[in-house]
């Protein structure tokens, strides 16, 4: 089954819990996508209304909720040039 990936900006839906996490599904944009560990992909991501990151795994995301809510958001390649750098905010001085 091939991975969807992530990029920066993008909102994804988190899988509801019953044990002791959030009940209901949730909305959060990804603040960066982290390497893959133990065979999943990481994602840092900020949930609406806090004010402080979480990290969850690739498992953790409901992705056909989030592809009903963004199909556009969704990307199929994470390595792009330049990486985290924008590079159009990027100055140096003469």
């Amino acid at each position: 089954m091939p991975k969807t990936l992530y990029k920066t900006g993008n909102i994804i839906v988190l899988k509801p819990r019953s044990n002791g996490g959030h009940a209901s599904q949730q909305s959060a944009r990804v603040i960066a996508a982290m390497p893959e560990t133990q065979g999943s992909r990481r994602y840092r991501i900020r949930l609406d209304g806090e004010n402080f990151d979480r990290t969850v795994s690739q498992d953790d995301i409901d992705l056909a909720a989030t592809a009903k809510q963004t199909p556009v958001a969704v990307a199929t390649k994470v390595s792009e040039p330049g990486g985290w750098i924008n590079h159009d905010l990027v100055r140096t001085r003469k």
